[in-house]
């Protein structure tokens, strides 16, 4: 061996251990601490999350239905009421005078009537009386006519026996003379009769454009009925006359009703368009009035979602500002896709019963698109995306990292739906860095959840 060689081996290791003195060993890394999460399956439902304004399912506007000048004004924009609850009050004086002048014409017309209903009642009344006066005359005549036949008899038999010298010419006389005042009396009771009988006759039934009844009774009654119709035609005027005025007043009433403006439906108070002291018309609109006992919820949806949604579907609904959260179900789904935007109009209708949902109001919305069911998820918060679109975890294994792309189906309240890519129980880092390696060497810890 030369003694350079020598001089070479010994040489080395001298100047290796001068500069390990020089330069001590450096430290190890230290490793990065990594919050993790564990891959569970839970039961859960699909749902579309989204958001929507309430719209009210009908409206009513509300006008007068008379001049006036508005002198109360009992709700507020905002208020709600209940169907026929007044909403405004009209001035009423000249009503109020109004309604005392058609009282004082309808007292007056019904003492008319009542004047004419008794002249009508004595009509008939003397009518009865007259048919029993004609029927009287009727017997006085038959009794003339035997009477006046009796005595032209024994006149005759008396001129007989005067012929003969039977009786003196005195006595004759005085049978002439008593045959020419029963001639007079009979006379007389025809003319009676026929003067009595004007209006009683079957001809004046005919002429009145009756038939005659056989029925004596009957006929009788239409003669009550033929000579009392001017007083007949008297009542129905007072009758007619009497109508009318309560007519103007019922008006009158009417109108002093409608100085209560009422809603025609329950629901919410949306708009006043006076102020009070106004003067208003019946073509003035007062107030809108928005039935919210059923609301809609109107939701804007994207054409790519819109292929999950159904008409019929439950749907979940949060009203955060006022702190209600309730049920409804997809009522409607529009045929048009609006070209710019690519969304769609749904509305999903949903109870309202104490009506405290007002229009407009803001809700936050989760459409059910799926029933319940066990399902792989992971909180959102545990995905990365490469410039690809591709979506990839860092699985936490001996506490070296892998990079491990996933399927997600499906996204609810902050929770994916996985369809592939991993597997219950597997350790995933949560809140990743994008400067994540595969087989960088981590320490985990697991969060501490509040009871």
């Amino acid at each position: 061996m030369s003694q350079e060689y020598l001089f070479m081996l010994l040489i080395i290791p001298a100047l290796v251990l001068s500069c390990a003195k020089d330069h001590p060993t450096a430290p190890l890394p230290v490793k990065e601490k990594v919050s993790v999460v564990e891959v569970s399956k839970e039961s859960v439902s699909r749902t579309l999350d989204t958001f929507g304004t309430v719209l009210y399912s009908s409206k009513a506007d509300v006008y007068p239905s008379t001049e006036g000048i508005i002198e109360e004004v009992l709700v507020e924009e905002g208020d709600a009421v209940g169907k026929d609850d007044i909403l405004a009050r009209l001035r009423k004086n000249k009503l109020l005078l109004e309604r005392e002048r058609a009282r004082s014409e309808v007292n007056s017309k019904k003492a008319l009537l009542k004047l004419a209903e008794e002249k009508l009642r004595l009509k008939r009344k003397s009518i009865e009386a007259e048919l029993i006066t004609l029927q009287n005359s009727r017997e006085e005549l038959i009794r003339k006519e035997r009477e006046h036949r009796n005595i032209e008899s024994i006149y005759i038999k008396k001129k007989r026996l005067f012929e003969a010298g039977g009786i003196s010419e005195e006595q004759l006389r005085e049978l002439e003379m008593a045959l020419s005042g029963a001639e007079t009396e009979l006379i007389q009771a025809e003319g009676r009769l026929s003067a009595q009988q004007i209006g009683f006759r079957d001809s004046d039934i005919l002429e009145a454009g009756y038939s005659v009844p056989e029925n004596e009774t009957e006929k009788k009654a239409l003669f009550v009925i033929i000579n009392s119709r001017i007083q007949e035609a008297e009542r129905e005027v007072a009758q007619a006359e009497l109508d009318s005025a309560l007519t103007r007043l019922n008006a009158v009433e009417m109108l002093l009703l409608e100085t209560n403006i009422r809603s025609p439906i329950a629901g919410i108070v949306g708009k006043k368009y006076f102020d009070q002291g106004e003067k208003v018309s019946p073509d003035t609109k007062l107030f809108t009035v928005f039935n919210t006992e059923r609301i809609y919820i109107k939701v804007e949806l994207s054409e790519g979602d819109l292929s999950f949604v159904e008409e019929g579907q439950e749907a979940k609904i949060s009203f955060d500002s006022i702190g209600i959260e309730t049920r409804g179900r997809v009522k409607f789904i529009s045929p048009y896709i609006d070209p710019e935007t690519k969304t769609c109009t749904i509305k999903i209708e949903c109870e309202n019963p104490e009506r405290v949902i007002p229009p407009g109001a803001f809700a936050s919305v989760s459409i059910i698109t799926e029933p319940q069911g066990l399902r792989t998820v992971l909180p959102e918060n545990c995905i990365l995306t490469d410039r690809g679109g591709n979506r990839y975890v860092f699985l936490v294994r001996a506490g070296v990292l892998f990079k491990k792309e996933v399927k997600v189906a499906y996204k609810t309240r902050g929770t994916l739906i996985l369809s592939g890519g991993l597997e219950e129980g597997d350790i995933v880092c949560e809140n990743p860095s994008p400067h994540f390696r595969e087989g960088q060497e981590v320490e985990i810890y697991y969060k501490e959840v509040d009871e």
